[in-house]
């Protein structure tokens, strides 16, 4: 790894010296590589590898088809900010890499030291178990009353409308903003059920509602949450296999499968593109629709040319710290939280989302719309080039937390399988968007009471003898 490394400094700046197609080769080529390592033991990889397929689909997708394929440009941006682009894309990705590569190093044999715990748990870690899977079905129902209700609006008044309008017809309904905070803690639930590593008989009286779930919320005409609910899905599959290798969760053969199928689902994800905001049906053929799935979702790579060219117009804020004006942690620290694509909530409310989305759009944010965020562009805005490489280092750091077989492994994986979906939307979202969930009041409720109440469920029980980690 240490010489490929190297040898991508070395063609970086050879590169930067010439144009931004060299540029982006490299970070093509180190992307590869990237993949090809994880898949090697993609068992305990799958987390990196699941970054690397969003880290694609997010923010290399579109960039590939212009560069590599002729795809025309819907903006033409001037060689410096492409290559500004390129090379931050590589930081990201170098960095987040190298950190797991020498992090999980000390991991050694965690397969096997940790098939005992899987087999035989404490009492305690039965107890977290059963009582996160009460709080998954007691949650459940308030889950799709939301989705269906979110599915209802859009239906009724239009995409753009569930931005604009429809934060003010939650505040404005009490019932119906007591089932929205009900809802968050549904999945929350579910990832503490699965960092218990529940036999795969138990993980499917969960995963079949949480799949029906998922299915529900594309009727609010977002994709995000099905997405990221299935690559959820596939990361503790892919673990699971590791760590029962006598059940057969996973096998190598279901990626092979998912890359012939990718031809369909990507039409699929150009069709259901087309209903969300009215297109043409008429334009659209199998190849178009394959490769403009990926020129779509990959929009978010002009997200860090936008910051890049607006970076003088935008609020200086540290818009890493956004997490402090959302959550419990606002009212702590007086501050106000603001919704909505509203002009405070762009200048005031410390978010790199709605404040490029009003520089770079103006009245069309206010009429509902936005650019979106990337974590690789809100680190270089706050801390330039370094900041992206420490920040993807702490992604690279988190990814082996997963892994991790000490006394204090299961709040630790708890921690990191509820974090997950935030982490694998991060080059499409806010750095912090998993502290912003992590510390949200309903995931707060859910982890004292998923962690304290097993503790008085046991106090004063023996637990020498079989089970005892």
């Amino acid at each position: 790894m240490k010489k490929v490394i190297v040898v991508d400094f070395i063609v970086l700046f050879w590169g930067m010296l010439c144009q931004a197609y060299f540029c982006f080769i490299l970070l093509f080529l180190t992307w590869i590589n990237m993949m090809f390592y994880t898949y090697r033991k993609i068992e305990q990889r799958g987390l990196l590898f699941a970054f690397g397929i969003a880290f694609f689909v997010f923010l290399l997708g579109r960039e590939m088809l212009e560069q590599l394929f002729g795809y025309e440009p819907d903006t033409k941006f001037p060689d410096q900010i492409n290559i500004h682009t390129y090379f931050s894309l590589f930081i990201a990705l170098a960095a987040v890499w190298g950190a797991y590569f020498c992090f999980s190093k000390r991991l050694k044999n965690w397969q096997i030291s940790l098939q005992p715990n899987v087999d035989k748990p404490t009492p305690y870690t039965r107890n977290v178990r059963k009582i996160s899977q009460w709080m998954f079905f007691a949650t459940y129902p308030f889950a799709l009353i939301m989705n269906i209700a979110i599915a209802i609006f859009v239906a009724s008044f239009g995409y753009s409308s569930y931005y604009t309008d429809y934060s003010e017809v939650l505040s404005g309904n009490s019932l119906l903003y007591l089932i929205s905070k009900l809802e968050l803690i549904m999945p929350a639930a579910f990832c503490i059920f699965m960092a218990t590593y529940p036999s795969k008989k138990e993980f499917k009286t969960l995963a079949i509602p949480y799949v029906i779930y998922l299915v529900i919320t594309l009727g609010g005409g977002q994709r995000s949450t099905f997405v990221l609910g299935l690559l959820l899905l596939f990361v503790f599959m892919v673990y699971m296999q590791g760590i029962r290798s006598q059940e057969k969760w996973f096998h190598r053969k279901y990626v092979k499968y998912g890359i012939f199928a990718l031809p369909f689902l990507a039409i699929g994800g150009s069709l259901y593109n087309l209903w969300r905001f009215d297109g043409d049906w008429q334009d659209l053929d199998f190849f178009s629709g394959f490769c403009n799935f990926f020129y779509d979702q990959g929009v978010s790579s002009y997200i860090i040319k936008r910051a890049y060219e607006y970076q003088n117009n935008i609020p200086k804020c540290t818009y890493v710290l956004e997490f402090l004006h959302s959550g419990i942690l606002a009212p702590l620290l007086g501050f106000t939280v603001y919704h909505g694509n509203t002009i405070e909530h762009a200048m005031y409310g410390n978010s790199f989302t709605h404040a490029l989305g009003y520089v770079v759009m103006d009245e069309m944010y206010l009429a509902g719309r936005g650019t979106g965020s990337s974590y690789v562009a809100e680190l270089f805005f706050d801390f330039g080039y370094i900041g992206i490489a420490l920040g993807s280092l702490l992604y690279g750091w988190i990814f082996t937390q997963i892994g991790k077989t000490d006394n204090g492994g299961l709040f630790r994986r708890a921690v990191v399988f509820v974090c997950i979906t935030q982490l694998l939307w991060a080059p499409r979202a806010s750095f912090v968007g998993f502290l912003s969930f992590l510390f949200a009041p309903t995931t707060l409720v859910l982890f004292a009471v998923t962690f304290l109440l097993p503790k008085i469920f046991v106090k004063g029980k023996s637990y020498h003898g079989k089970g005892q980690r």
